[in-house]
């Protein structure tokens, strides 16, 4: 976890994480900024959140999924597992819904 910009973007480098939550307005706003820094330095996931819609902007950045605050915890974690391809819906057994 980091508290603005520049401390993330030296956690980034350091850790190599397999997936990065930025909240856009860290910083007074500058997470479009680190959006497009994770993406140029691999294929890192990126869920950018914030309480103001920026969808389009978010996703514009490199983000690979946008989501409202406040989350829905239920919602993050499922985005959460897409992105690192751990859904259940990605590995459900055979006939799990039979």
């Amino acid at each position: 976890m980091a508290l603005d910009e520049e401390a993330a973007r030296r956690s980034f480098e350091e850790k190599s994480p397999s997936l990065a939550v930025i909240e856009l307005l860290v910083s007074g706003g500058s997470g479009l900024s680190l959006c497009h820094y994770v993406k140029e330095r691999g294929s890192v996931p990126v869920v950018a959140v914030s309480v103001l819609e920026c969808r389009d902007q978010a996703i514009e950045a490199g983000a690979d999924a946008f989501l409202l605050k406040p989350l829905d915890p239920l919602q993050f974690v499922s985005t959460v597992r897409d992105l690192l391809g751990s859904s259940f819906f990605l590995h459900e057994p055979p006939g799990a819904w039979a």
